[in-house]
């Protein structure tokens, strides 16, 4: 039996090899090889990015075949791809649209779709997860919503439904209950992580062409035309989780040399410089601190450490004058002087003043006043201010929990409340219980508290949750979270590591 599989093996080199061997073969390589060097020197931004975007999709090609092989069921398929779009395509992804008469949106497609299909498939672990009390609390928010729009959208249309996203996508929490509750779907998700994370940060690095990426991409949208690629909206997040991910939790799915498992972690810190959010250099300080409160100050020190190449580079490329452009401002020594200064509220300096962040707040406070109670609803917009990029109104303060409480008044924002307390009392409750769970489970559980508070510190500054890209992957690793303390935690040493071990036979 192994004899014609070695005959056709060997015919398939001797094949390839004589296709090399032919002039016309040599002849065509020759040219597009020409062909591809000429426009990289003509066009070198366009080639980078079109470079960047092929490698990202070959790399997510060849998970999708990984995952093909695994014991996902359908519904958790088209999970991942849906949030493999949210985390690397972010904005283009989620106004993917296809115009049949009324938008019909690709991104949610996919995760209603999943959300039917689990529901469908695991009903006795849908009614489990809907007991979760932080999802009765969105719930809660969800019936809110729903009840403004019997009369806001009669009124705004569109404009309502798309306001009342975050509410909506809320639903969604229910899907990482669902796969933590799944039993054999950790490690996948892990396998799935290490590439996403790895696609995110080759993405991110295109962020100084993202201009010239986005002229050429096909666009798409609800409202207005959108670039399906060049846009970078979140990505920044995904690096700041990316660096701590890579160093504690993908040794446990992936058996890479430890120096490639570093090169990454430190890549990620260094994609950061080109986000150039102030968000973000707190967030980082807050994993470190994390890390200290939790006992585990080596992982902090790790963290320091990679940290240090990354303020190397920068140092570096301003010694040399290699000028990189980031998102607001050149990657030099100076500029993040500046940056890191105007947290302060210094004037003149880098990024958006803390007054102008006060002037939003204080229109959205107008709403909030005129509707104290049950709020402004949806459709209305709550600022006075357009992107200077696209022309298009900014419709909320750039403060997810403030645009709450305009929409939803006192009653939302106290389901809101209420959400939280209840999230973290299961971290808390998780963090006790540590060492009796396998480690596996308990660095994972630290590194989702990690995505909870980082989502939260954006949202603080950013209209995070108002746009599925953050607010769908946000909802998802949350509910992941919560089914994992429900299940793992508390177990007895020998049932925690025996249901681990059970986990991971899964064709790891």
């Amino acid at each position: 039996m192994d004899t014609p599989t070695v005959g056709h093996a060997d015919a398939g080199v001797e094949s390839r090899a004589s296709f090399l061997r032919n002039p016309v073969a040599g002849l065509v390589l020759f040219a597009l090889f020409f062909l591809v060097g000429s426009l990289a020197v003509l066009y070198p931004y366009v080639v980078l990015g079109c470079i960047a975007v092929l490698a990202t999709m070959v790399l997510a090609m060849l998970g999708l075949r990984y995952l093909r092989r695994s014991s996902l069921d359908a519904w958790q398929m088209l999970l991942l791809l849906a949030l493999s779009g949210y985390m690397i395509l972010n904005y283009g992804f989620e106004n993917l649209t296809i115009h049949v008469g009324f938008p019909l949106i690709i991104s949610y497609a996919l995760m209603f779709a999943s959300l039917f299909l689990a529901a469908y498939s695991r009903p006795q672990l849908f009614l489990s997860a809907m007991r979760e009390p932080a999802w009765i609390c969105l719930f809660a928010l969800l019936l809110l919503t729903c009840l403004h729009l019997v009369v806001d959208f009669p009124q705004y249309g569109l404009w309502a439904i798309r306001d009342a996203s975050m509410y909506v996508d809320a639903m969604f929490l229910l899907l990482g209950l669902l796969w933590a509750m799944r039993g054999n779907s950790i490690i996948p998700l892990l396998k799935w992580l290490v590439v996403i994370l790895l696609l995110n940060a080759i993405y991110s690095f295109t962020l100084p062409m993202s201009e010239q990426i986005s002229d050429w991409s096909p666009k798409s949208g609800v409202f207005i035309p959108v670039s399906i690629f060049g846009n970078h909206h979140g990505g920044g997040v995904y690096l700041l989780l990316g660096a701590p991910f890579y160093v504690f939790l993908a040794r446990y799915v992936v058996k890479w040399p430890r120096w490639l498992i570093v090169v990454l972690a430190m890549a990620q810190l260094l994609g950061l410089a080109l986000f150039q959010m102030r968000a973000l250099y707190i967030g980082l300080i807050v994993i470190i601190i994390i890390f200290a409160v939790l006992g585990e100050t080596s992982k902090s020190a790790k963290l320091l450490a990679l940290l240090s190449p990354a303020l190397v580079a920068v140092l570096l490329l301003t010694t040399l004058g290699i000028e990189i452009q980031g998102r607001i401002g050149p990657v030099e020594t100076d500029f993040f002087k500046e940056h890191l200064r105007s947290i302060t509220g210094a004037e003149d300096t880098p990024g958006m003043s803390v007054r102008g962040r006060v002037d939003w707040y204080d229109q959205a406070l107008q709403h909030i006043r005129a509707h104290p109670v049950i709020g402004e609803g949806f459709g209305m917009v709550l600022i006075d201010d357009t992107d200077d990029a696209t022309g298009a109104a900014v419709r909320q303060p750039h403060n997810s929990s403030i645009s709450l409480l305009a929409r939803l008044g006192a009653t939302g924002l106290l389901f809101w409340i209420l959400f939280h307390v209840f999230v973290l009392k299961k971290f808390l409750y998780a963090f006790r219980q540590r060492h009796l769970s396998d480690k596996l489970m308990a660095d994972l559980v630290v590194w989702l508290f990690m995505v909870y508070v980082i989502f939260m510190i954006e949202a603080s500054v950013e209209p995070t949750f108002e746009f599925p890209t953050g607010s769908i992957p946000f909802f998802f690793f949350l509910g992941l979270a919560l089914g994992l303390i429900r299940l793992q935690f508390g177990r007895t040493p020998a049932r925690a590591t025996a249901h681990v071990l059970a986990t991971t036979s899964v064709r790891a």
